[in-house]
């Protein structure tokens, strides 16, 4: 998709590693847009595990309208992203104790403007 590389609802920290991994995500308006499933609800942790995403408009990884878990990512990878990499808006009861862990992962700034007009045609070196 050329608006969001995915749209997932996440699956619990525990079952991270089985259910969405090494994946990966460029040149959309976002990487990944992250949600919570029924089953990281019950848990309270929302986990992704081994994703790379860059060359994004807007953002690496958000979670649009905030999400009610903790978060877990290991592994991510995000570079050039215009405006923010990760962007974890975290929502709930303020009786719940929400944390987000970002653990063996990488940040890369943003690319130079020249990198963008380097591709003036899809068959183009590089694009």
């Amino acid at each position: 998709s050329e608006r969001m590389g995915f749209q997932i609802w996440g699956p619990s920290c525990a079952t991270a590693s089985e259910l969405f991994s090494n994946n990966s995500a460029h040149s959309t308006l976002g990487g990944m847009w992250l949600e919570a499933s029924e089953e990281s609800k019950s848990t309270r942790c929302t986990g992704i595990d081994t994703f790379t995403t860059y060359l994004h408009w807007d953002f690496g990884v958000i979670t649009v309208g905030g999400i009610a878990t903790s978060l877990e990512f290991k592994g991510l990878v995000v570079a050039d992203s215009k405006h923010k990499g990760l962007l974890p808006l975290v929502r709930g009861r303020t009786i719940h104790k929400y944390e987000v862990h970002v653990e063996d992962s990488l940040f890369i700034g943003q690319s130079r403007p020249e990198i963008c007009t380097m591709c003036a045609q899809s068959g183009d070196p590089g694009c």
